[in-house]
This record gives C-alpha cells, sequence and structure tokens, in this order.
C-alpha cells in the first residue's frame, strides 16, 4: 500500500482546489492520497488572528 501527502497553496477557489487535486491524483499512483485541511472547500484564513 502506497500512502502520499500533497501539500499545495490552498486557494479560495474551492473549483480551482479540486481541479488541482486532480491533476495530482492523476499524477500519482498511490493508494491514498492526505491532503492539506479544507483543501476542498476553500476556506482559507486571511490571517493568524483569525484562527484563534
Amino acid at each position: 500500500m502506497k500512502i502520499s501527502a500533497f501539500q499545495f497553496d490552498v486557494q479560495k477557489d474551492k473549483y480551482k482546489n479540486i481541479e488541482i487535486i486532480q491533476e495530482a491524483l492523476n499524477k500519482e499512483n498511490t493508494d491514498i492520497i492526505v491532503l492539506p485541511e479544507l483543501s476542498s472547500s476553500g476556506y482559507v484564513f486571511e490571517s493568524i488572528k483569525k484562527i484563534s
């Protein structure tokens, strides 16, 4: 079993994120791929203050 982590610059446009993820999935020969949290939702923190 092959597990991969895929890190990328998450965009506010969730459709662009899904396109980036699909391109990565097509290139990788893996069973499980770990993506950044909330990457398919387009939710991006504007600043560190909004996290806390």
